[in-house]
């Protein structure tokens, strides 16, 4: 319960510092000042965490190195190292009242083992500041200054704690087997633990912060791509060496407790034989021991009436074993223990009313049964704390190598060709005097030769492309003006009407046209026409439409019957999905009405002499060549001497 209960007092500071970065003032603060408070926040969290630890058979288990990993990690490296500063000092003196510190009594029994956190003292101490430091430089250089994700997140405090594990075997050498014990005892809850803090707080700064919480791990992207890969790599060599280097240790570590029970075996036969043999042995009370807890066992062999063994009596014992306890037989002489070679067994001894796992080996001596024994823990402890050792030091050395080699190749590659990407995005939306000068080696330098180089081929390529392009648009320009009449007066011999027209394009060609014409004696036809878009094609459907609406006036027939036709036509050929607005008059010079049809286009301003401009309100119709079946409307207005019409495309309006 102490366990989650101060896993959650960082995860809340966390939640609690991050809320206030995005969504209060408090985020407008100096980065140096809200990284203080951050860490002197957590840095108390680690304190706290030292209090509050969970006791486990006597070993303490706490999470305090969450607090300044997540701080170096969510609020930036000096955020870390203050909280790794201020839980690891906590720690060294954790443990005496405040006026004794630095006294000579406290000095002098604060590293034993004794003490109130004296036996690990300097490993945790060391252990927390790591964490802090560790968690800055990951925030400044793996993940470059951003939040790392949570599961990333998890990597790292399960990392920093095996760190903190292996420090309490470099720090107390001279009593291994006890740091064994501790640490078979602490290292699942607190790696775990740990962890697990930090990445609920990493899930609770993303969820805050808008980020996405579970990022996908199937990205397209190059650098997730390589990551993933580089892990599964890791991963799956640590699992091998982990698992080959157990089973090799497990079978070296059974030859050499056989072997020294072998020797010890040999050793007693010669000791009973310099003693006179085995009764005089047994007479003198001796006692052999083998390690700090296994013995020897002499056992008389009672037969049956039949001349069978039937059961072991217990003659002489070892210190531990308890004289009245009778060895099964079915031990010696049946298949229920394993036996490596035929006097080897694994087997229970009850020594001081427990049944302990024991490896021992026998032999037949003068018609009793010696039996050299030895504690499985006892005899696999130094086997145990190496394959512990090799596990945790797997765990460092792979870590170590997937963070140098994803740092280097996103240093190197990686890195690089983001660069590259971001110039031929430029190039691509339209910059071509971007330059790409990426020169960090051989191969990038050559490929931004190459790009630059492929960039000006294209640009003299487009360049040429224009200048043909702007010649034959200045020819279609010029057939196209040569298409409109331009000379005026147009009727110099003409007094009783003027007309003027004119065109600029919006660019070398356009879609607009005017046109005008006699259709009689005392009749002129006069129009302005908009093609829908620009360039070549507007023109050369300028052209048809043009063409179309001369040789339909010039027939005889009205406006609204030349457009009715000409709409038609112009549907059957417009492959290109191109319209035209038109507005057509044809005036009677002799009584001054004119008639109209207006196709879609802008109305006319007309000009009464003594009234000024005013607009003409016509029926508008549809655009020609948008769809077929359209019918045009008749219309007319009067002009007299001194009138206008103006007439104009959406270029004037």
């Amino acid at each position: 319960m102490e366990l989650v209960l101060t896993a959650s007092v960082t995860v809340i500071l966390v939640t609690i510092l991050s809320w206030m970065e995005n969504k209060t003032a408090y985020g407008q603060q100096k980065p140096w000042k809200r990284q203080l408070v951050a860490g002197i926040l957590l840095g108390i969290s680690a304190c706290i965490a030292s209090d509050y630890g969970t006791n486990i058979n006597g070993a303490i288990c706490n999470v305090r190195d969450a607090a300044p990993l997540s701080a170096g990690l969510m609020f930036g490296p000096n955020a870390g190292v203050i909280a790794g500063l201020i839980g690891g000092i906590y720690r060294f003196f954790w443990g005496a009242p405040i006026q004794q510190v630095f006294s000579a009594e406290w000095l002098s029994v604060m590293f034993l083992p004794t003490s109130p956190g004296g036996f690990t003292r300097l490993a945790c101490t060391f252990g927390t500041i790591a964490a802090g430091i560790f968690g800055a430089l990951a925030r400044e250089y793996l993940f470059e200054d951003k939040r790392p994700s949570w599961l990333g997140s998890c990597a790292l405090g399960i990392t920093i704690e095996i760190f903190h594990m292996i420090l309490v075997f470099v720090f107390r050498l001279d009593a291994m087997q006890q740091g064994y014990v501790i640490l078979r005892q602490v290292i699942v809850p607190m790696v775990l633990g740990n962890g697990f803090t930090v990445m609920v707080a990493a899930l609770l700064c993303a969820w805050i912060s808008g980020d996405q919480v579970f990022p996908s791990l199937r990205g397209k992207n190059l650098t997730t791509a390589f990551r993933n890969g580089l892990l599964a790599c890791i991963l799956s060599a640590f699992v091998v060496t982990t698992f080959g280097m157990y089973i090799m240790q497990k079978r070296l570590g059974l030859r050499q407790t056989e072997a020294s029970l072998s020797r010890n075996l040999s050793d007693l036969k010669r000791k009973i034989e310099d003693d006179g043999g085995i009764e005089s042995f047994i007479e003198n009370d001796f006692t052999w021991h083998i390690g700090s807890d296994g013995g020897i066992i002499v056992c008389d062999v009672v037969n049956n009436p039949q001349g069978e063994m039937d059961y072991m009596r217990v003659v002489l014992n070892g210190k531990q074993y308890n004289k009245n306890q009778i060895i099964d037989i079915e031990q010696m002489n049946r298949q229920q223990v394993d036996k490596m070679p035929e006097n080897f067994f694994e087997s229970s001894l009850p020594i001081d009313g427990e049944n302990v796992p024991v490896y021992g080996m026998y032999e037949y001596i003068d018609g009793y049964i010696v039996i050299t024994y030895v504690p499985i823990e006892e005899a696999t402890i130094f086997q145990n704390v190496t394959w512990l050792l090799t596990v945790c030091f797997d765990i460092l050395l792979f870590a170590s190598i997937f963070i140098n080699i994803f740092v280097l190749i996103r240093r190197l590659i990686l890195r690089n060709i983001d660069k590259i990407n971001e110039k031929l995005s430029e190039i691509t939306s339209g910059n071509l005097d971007t330059v790409v000068d990426v020169q960090s080696h051989n191969e990038f330098e050559l490929l931004s030769k190459d790009i630059n180089e492929t960039v000006a081929r294209l640009k003299q390529y487009i360049q040429e492309a224009e200048e043909r392009i702007d010649q034959e648009l200045e020819f279609a320009r010029t057939i196209q003006h040569s298409a409109l009449p331009s000379v005026f007066p147009a009727y110099p011999n003409r007094h009783d009407f003027d007309i003027f027209a004119s065109m600029d394009p919006a660019k070398e060609v356009g879609g607009d046209f005017y046109d005008f014409y006699p259709t009689g004696k005392h009749k002129m036809v006069f129009l302005v026409a908009d093609v829908s878009g620009k360039g070549i094609p507007a023109a050369m459907f300028m052209m048809t439409a043009k063409t179309f609406l001369k040789s339909y006036a010039e027939l005889g027939s009205s406006p609204d019957k030349v457009l009715d036709i000409t709409n038609e036509k112009l549907c059957e050929t417009n492959e290109a999905g191109m319209f035209v607005t038109c507005f057509m008059c044809e005036a009677d010079l002799k009584t001054g009405k004119v008639h109209f049809a207006n196709a879609g286009h802008n109305p006319p301003l007309l000009y009464h002499r003594g009234e000024g401009f005013r607009y003409l309100k016509p029926k508008r119709g549809f655009v020609l060549a948008g769809m077929e079946g359209i019918r045009y409307h008749d219309q007319e207005f009067d002009m007299a001497p001194g009138d206008y019409v103006f007439l104009y495309t959406d270029g004037v309006t």
